[in-house]
């Protein structure tokens, strides 16, 4: 078991936005600093004191993968009519479905409307991207 502090660092050198996690916002001007809220169950991470194995092997894939689980992202992203340079990314949440050993995640983008999209990933795979 393993505990995490509510953020996790990632896609930090991508054209992702800067967001505003007070405003809902985020700033089109300033690239992102890569730090993403982390929700393990529904609860912010650092309050998760016994994340399950197959939570924690998903995060790492994620942080450890980012580089090459990025490209799958803009292009699941532009199927929908999205671009990542008008995107931030808000939080990224382990839900309690499992497949091959890790545990789905739910990475929450919002547009500079405050709108909403959602995309699922499970290891390097994306299931769907969504509005």
């Amino acid at each position: 078991m393993r505990e995490f502090d509510s953020t996790i660092s990632i896609f930090g050198s991508t054209d992702l936005r800067l967001v505003d996690r007070n405003e809902y916002s985020i700033n089109l001007d300033e690239p992102t600093n890569g730090l993403v809220i982390l929700y393990i169950d529904g609860k912010s991470a650092d309050f998760v004191h016994d994340a399950l194995e197959e939570e924690v092997r998903a995060i790492d894939h994620l942080i450890d993968h980012q580089d090459e689980i990025f490209p799958k992202i803009q292009e699941a992203l532009s199927r929908i009519n999205r671009s990542t340079n008008r995107l931030g990314l808000f939080s990224a949440s382990l839900g309690d479905k499992h497949e091959e050993g890790y545990t789905h995640i739910t990475l929450k983008f919002i547009d500079p409307e405050g709108e909403t999209v959602k995309l699922l990933l499970i290891k390097d795979k994306i299931i769907s991207a969504s509005n």
